[in-house]
């Protein structure tokens, strides 16, 4: 087999195409020869012209160009005909209109589970509009006026009151019923402690909780009261009020009581390496100094030979951490001394 060219494809092939060409035209231009003028003679397709490709049948099969919408006015049977034959109806389907415009049909199911169980759930809403019938747990009525207390008992209706309060209520009843003023003086039991005692131990853990806890550190230098010194001034504005409350309500035992206790714990706050810094320390003892002064100036006449020992024992004590507890000693022993020979002339 001879090749057409230098790439080596063979002569038949390229050939082949040409010679069935001319082999057509041949054929037809015979067929015209032989056939006489007024015979009609009916040939296949298939022998008059090539078979068409696949694509070509395509293009035959798509007819003729529609025209394209355009934007331009037009009339309403124009515009009918192309909607037509452009845009396709959609599917009437039975569940297509029963969706609507859901696009699910769980959605569908669940908005229609709720509204049951609102239904269900609510059935008074609906079926009662006079708002007498409606149930009144889900309303609250108005108070009109002050609160009498009618209905509930003493004893919770005064734990509620703050103590200006209770203050104005005990004075009301006093100038109410005079005959009950000399009674309730006498039921009036001493102050309770305790709970200043619990916070003013509060207060002095804060203290020791700010400082540092590592050992090569001081937890005496500047820097540790920097630190605490919002804690120390919280513990002095504590000892000082606490004290004052109890020195205005006249409960003198108990004003000394309290100074002996407020002692500790300001002695238990730490000393600190600069000497300007202990002034909060300092301030605290005086004013505790001054609360107990007080408390002796009525108190002495009071007390026998043996609580006047106790006390000074005491006040002996204090004398390490402030010089203030002098006054205190120098007022008892004078008191103290003038009473003892009239005690024993007697």
């Amino acid at each position: 087999m001879e090749t057409g060219n230098r790439t080596g494809t063979p002569a038949a092939r390229r050939t082949r195409g040409a010679l069935a060409e001319l082999s057509r035209q041949f054929a037809g231009v015979s067929m015209t020869l032989l056939t006489p003028p007024n015979m009609n003679i009916q040939m296949p397709s298939s022998m008059m012209s090539p078979a068409p490709s696949p694509d070509e049948m395509i293009i035959r099969l798509r007819g003729r160009k529609k025209t394209p919408i355009t934007w331009s006015p037009a009339s309403e049977t124009g515009v009918k005909k192309l909607s037509q034959l452009e845009i396709t109806p959609p599917k009437d389907t039975p569940t297509r209109a029963m969706l609507g415009l859901r696009s699910s049909p769980r959605k569908r199911l669940q908005l229609n589970d709720t509204k049951e169980m609102a239904t269900n759930t609510t059935p008074l809403k609906k079926s009662h509009s006079n708002p007498a019938l409606q149930p009144t747990c889900n309303k609250r009525p108005k108070l009109e006026g002050p609160f009498t207390g009618s209905k509930c008992p003493l004893e919770m209706a005064v734990t509620g009151l703050s103590k200006t309060q209770l203050i104005d209520l005990i004075q009301k009843m006093a100038s109410l019923h005079p005959e009950l003023r000399a009674e309730m003086e006498e039921m009036l039991p001493e102050p309770d402690l305790k709970p200043i005692d619990e916070h003013l131990t509060y207060l002095k853990k804060n203290i020791f909780k700010c400082l540092p806890n590592n050992r090569l550190t001081s937890k005496t230098d500047s820097a540790a009261f920097n630190k605490a010194s919002v804690h120390l001034n919280a513990l002095k504005k504590a000892v000082v009020e606490s004290g004052k409350q109890l020195v205005e309500s006249g409960s003198w035992n108990s004003v000394f009581d309290y100074t002996m206790m407020a002692w500790s714990h300001v002695r238990a706050t730490p000393v600190w390496d600069n000497a300007q810094h202990n002034t909060i320390r300092r301030q605290c003892f005086k004013t505790l100094s001054s609360y107990c002064l007080y408390a002796l100036r009525n108190l002495v006449q009071e007390w026998d030979t043996d609580t006047v020992f106790q006390v000074k024992q005491k006040l002996e004590r204090l004398r390490v951490d402030s010089e203030d507890v002098e006054a205190c000693l120098s007022y008892l022993n004078s008191n103290t001394a003038t009473n003892l020979p009239a005690e024993s002339n007697e």
